[in-house]
């Protein structure tokens, strides 16, 4: 189901593209000209491909998907991930391992520290069974 600024789809890999290209578009629509979307799909693929491989992994539940919500506010554009897999804040954790031999390095992580550095804000709740991740991002001038 897709609307204006909002898409709710199964999360698994059939669907990834068609979240991708939604955000994309949106991302051309609202974006001043001189925005990094591409810097932006990157931190945003990163979340779609851990919750569609993740969130949903040893839990029984009736529908696993995945929502994505764009908005802007006060000149900073938030994308907001909504599922009901697996309670997990992923902001709660410091992977930075950049400086470390690699024989000491740990496996992931790596999605995290480019969401950190991509965007300005981000903000995890979870709520009446639900993941919530929001990221913001600063903007300049917006298309209205």
């Amino acid at each position: 189901m897709k609307n204006n600024n909002s898409i709710h789809l199964k999360a698994d890999k059939e669907t990834f593209q068609d979240f991708i290209d939604f955000l994309e578009e949106k991302l051309s629509e609202l974006c001043p000209e001189d925005f990094n979307i591409m810097k932006f799909l990157i931190v945003s693929e990163e979340i779609i491909v851990n919750i569609c491989n993740y969130a949903y992994e040893d839990i029984n539940v009736k529908d696993n998907y995945l929502e994505i919500n764009v908005e802007i506010e006060n000149n900073t554009l938030k994308v907001i991930f909504i599922d009901e897999g697996k309670p997990f804040n992923p902001i709660q954790y410091d992977v930075d391992n950049r400086g470390l031999p690699i024989d000491e390095k740990q496996i992931g992580g790596l999605g995290l520290i480019l969401i950190k550095e991509f965007v300005d804000n981000v903000r995890y709740e979870y709520k009446d069974n639900k993941n919530i991740l929001i990221i913001e991002k600063e903007l300049g001038n917006v298309k209205l």
